[in-house]
């Protein structure tokens, strides 16, 4: 949904949907929701953690994956989860 923000046209929604096509989509779950939501209380007031990335960083705690992201300050407050930057 991020990339889908970001396009500009129609062609440009065209091409990203192509590309997403490559990958398997996981859907967040009822279980990854709940986490999210206490992520969320946990730390909002403190770190200004957003609702989307509680529910990247649920996704990838339930199914034990590393999460590659350029946005290493928002993702290393949560225990548990494992980020990473991609390079």
């Amino acid at each position: 949904m991020e990339l889908i923000i970001g396009s500009q046209n129609k062609s440009d929604q065209t091409r990203i949907r192509r590309f997403i096509n490559q990958f398997e989509i996981i859907w967040h779950t009822e279980a990854d929701t709940k986490l999210a939501f206490n992520l969320l209380l946990t730390h909002k007031l403190s770190n200004g953690l957003s609702i989307p990335d509680c529910l990247i960083a649920a996704t990838a705690i339930q199914r034990d994956f590393t999460l590659y992201t350029f946005n290493l300050k928002h993702f290393r407050i949560i225990a548990n989860l494992d980020a990473k930057s991609p390079y």
